[in-house]
C-alpha cells in the first residue's frame, strides 16, 4: 500500500508537471515544428504520451494547440491516437530492475537542490519530473518487492475469484479502476503485479488491461462533457482510439490465450511479465494504426 501511494503520488505530480510542460511556450513550438509531417506527427503524438503519461493530459494538451492555431485538426487527431503508444514505455519498466534508476533520478533532485537550480522557474519543473519520475519508478520497486504479501489478503484473493467467473466482470473491474486512476498503464502495471503475485492468472490480466484501456477512453469523455465544437470531437476521438484498438485485439487475444503465452515464451524466451507489457503495448498500437486507416473519414464526418 505504500508503493501504491508513492506510485499515485509520483503519477498526480508527473501529470500536473507535465501538463504545464506541455503547455509551455518551449514545448509547444517544438510540437509545431514536429508536425509538419504525417510521420513527424505521429513521433510527437508517443513523445507527448510518454511525457504525460495520461491520455487525458494529453488531449488537453492538444486541444491547446488546436485551439491557439498552432497545428490543424488533421495534425491533432494524429496526436491524440499515437499518445497512448508513448505511454507503453512506463509499463514496461515493472518488468525491470527498477529501483536503481529511481535512486539516481532522485539523486539528481538532490544535486540540483544543492547547487540552488531550484530558483529558475524552468529548472524547477525539471527538478520536479525528475522528482515524480522517482517516486514512481520507487513505488514501483516497493509494489514488485513486496508482491507475495497479497497472497495473505484472503479477500482480495475472493475478489478477482469472483471477477473472473465471467469475462465481463473482469472487463468492468479494469474500467472501473482506469476511471477511478485515470491511468490504464497504472492499472496495467497493478495487473502485472497481481499476476506476480500469483492471485491473477495471466488471462485475468488481459481482461484487466483491455477493461482499463476502455475505461482510460472513458475518461476522457467523461472530463471533457462540458466541452463542445472541435474540442469535443478532439476527446470523441480519444476515445475512438481507444475503442478500435480493442476491437482489433479482442477477438485475437482471447481466442486462445494458453497458446499465445506459450509461443511467445518458448520462441523468444520471455517472462509472462514481459509477454503482459507486450500485449499492453501491441494494444495501444493497435488503436493507433486502425483508426489512422479511417481518419479521414472521420474528419468528413
Amino acid at each position: 500500500f505504500a508503493g501504491l501511494g508513492i506510485l499515485f503520488a509520483g503519477l498526480n505530480l508527473l501529470t500536473s508537471v507535465m501538463r504545464d510542460i506541455a503547455t509551455s511556450k518551449f514545448l509547444r513550438n517544438i510540437l509545431v515544428k514536429m508536425t509538419k509531417t504525417q510521420s513527424k506527427s505521429i513521433i510527437s503524438g508517443a513523445l507527448l504520451g510518454g511525457l504525460t503519461q495520461s491520455t487525458s493530459a494529453a488531449t488537453f494538451a492538444c486541444i491547446g494547440l488546436l485551439e491557439s492555431g498552432a497545428i490543424n485538426f488533421s495534425r491533432t487527431l494524429t496526436l491524440i491516437s499515437w499518445a497512448s503508444v508513448g505511454q507503453s514505455v512506463i509499463v514496461f519498466l515493472v518488468a525491470i530492475n527498477i529501483k536503481m534508476i529511481s535512486f539516481i533520478s532522485l539523486a539528481i533532485v538532490g544535486v540540483m537542490y544543492l547547487f540552488n537550480l531550484h530558483r529558475e522557474i524552468n529548472s524547477k519543473k525539471i527538478i520536479n519530473a525528475f522528482f515524480s519520475f522517482g517516486l514512481i519508478l520507487f513505488g514501483l520497486s516497493l509494489i514488485k518487492e513486496t508482491s507475495h504479501v497479497l497472497n495473505a489478503l484472503p479477500i482480495l484473493t475472493d475478489f478477482f475469484t469472483f471477477s473472473r467467473e465471467s469475462f465481463l466482470i473482469g472487463f468492468i473491474v479494469g474500467t472501473i479502476a482506469a476511471i477511478i486512476i485515470q491511468s490504464s498503464s497504472t492499472v496495467s502495471i497493478i495487473a502485472i503485479t497481481l499476476n506476480i503475485a500469483g492471485i491473477i492468472t495471466f488471462n485475468d490480466a488481459l481482461i484487466l488491461i483491455f477493461g482499463a484501456n476502455f475505461g482510460s477512453g472513458l475518461s476522457v469523455l467523461l472530463f471533457t462533457s462540458h466541452l463542445a465544437g472541435r474540442q469535443k470531437q478532439v476527446a470523441i476521438f480519444a476515445f475512438a482510439t481507444k475503442l478500435f484498438g480493442i476491437i482489433a485485439l479482442l477477438p485475437i487475444f482471447f481466442i486462445d490465450q494458453s497458446k499465445l503465452l506459450s509461443s511467445l515464451q518458448l520462441n523468444y524466451d520471455l517472462s509472462i511479465y514481459v509477454v503482459i507489457c507486450i500485449v499492453y503495448a501491441v494494444l495501444q498500437l493497435a488503436g493507433a494504426i486502425t483508426i489512422s486507416f479511417f481518419q479521414g473519414l472521420i474528419i468528413k464526418l
